[in-house]
Order: C-alpha cells, then structure tokens, then sequence
C-alpha cells in the first residue's frame, strides 16, 4: 500500500468521524435496521486506526470503530471502517481484506 497522502478532504473526514456521537448517527443512519436494532451504540469505541505491516511500515486504516451485538451471550464485535476516497479504488474488496489480514 502506497503511503497515504492526507488531504484536506481527508482530515476533514478524519476530524468528523473521530467523534463518536458523529459516527454514531452515520451508523444509524446508514445500516439497515434490521441490523442496527441489535448494536448495542453504549460499546461504541474508536479503535486504533494505524499499524505496522510485515515490512515495518506504519499504515493507515482510516477510522474503525467497533461495537458488540446487544443481549449477546458472546461478545460478538461489528468493526465499521470509515475511509474517504478521492479517487475510485480499482479493488476496494482486496483493499479491506487486507486491512483485516494485517491490522484488525
């Protein structure tokens, strides 16, 4: 993954959805209810959104954030990741798998 360059529409995007209350509502807004009646919004957390690789390069996932099932009797975690795009990513899905092999 190439370094990333932050943008101003980046940190904007970073800065919004860093804020728990904000991510929150996006959530709500966005997953479908037959979904979002089960989150359980009071274990809502901002999860650390940056990790080294094989190759011991800092990378970047954008703003992850992680939330458990209600009346769970495991503790099931949803992981919802945030990222801004200025460009159309050509394999978004080999994108998150690898956010997912290498720093979730």
């Amino acid at each position: 993954m190439a370094k990333k360059k932050h943008t101003q529409h980046d940190r904007l995007f970073r800065a919004t959805f860093s804020i728990k209350s904000e991510a929150e509502l996006f959530i709500k807004k966005f997953l479908p209810w037959d979904i979002n009646q089960f989150l359980d919004y009071d274990t809502l957390e901002l999860k650390n959104s940056s990790f080294i690789n094989e190759h011991l390069e800092n990378q970047f996932s954008d703003i992850i954030y992680a939330c458990r099932w209600e009346d769970s009797p495991k503790s099931v975690l949803l992981t919802f990741l945030f990222e801004h795009k200025s460009y159309p990513e050509k394999y978004p899905e080999l994108q998150l798998l690898r956010y997912m092999l290498e720093g979730l």
